[in-house]
């Protein structure tokens, strides 16, 4: 998405002000607002390790629409995420231990 160098994602908002509120008042941000350039997606950014989670009604492309929740590390989502198979290799074995911190988790042994 590029959320912090350009690109077409959602770009943080006032982000200097969430720092100075952070630092000056000890009021850590629950999340940080984001937008298209025009404004016409706009989504939370959240605290790792949640993520933005789509509440399952509302405008996909309105910040309204989602909450932060979820956990990056859960080994439900890690290990979905750590080995993906494309056309040839679904019978192939490929191996993907060396990506995940703890590879017992997703792997055993």
């Amino acid at each position: 998405m590029g959320h912090c160098g350009g690109g077409n994602g959602p770009q943080p908002q006032n982000l200097f002000g969430a720092l100075v509120s952070w630092v000056e008042n000890g009021v850590a941000p629950e999340q940080i607002p984001a937008q298209t350039g025009g404004g016409a997606i706009t989504r939370p950014l959240c605290p790792y390790p949640e993520t933005a989670v789509y509440n399952g009604t509302g405008n996909p492309n309105d910040a309204a629409s989602f909450h932060c929740g979820g956990n990056l590390e859960a080994p439900e989502v890690v290990c979905a995420d750590v080995l993906t198979k494309y056309k040839h290799e679904v019978k192939g074995p490929l191996s993907f231990k060396d990506s995940v911190k703890d590879h017992h988790v997703c792997f055993g042994g």
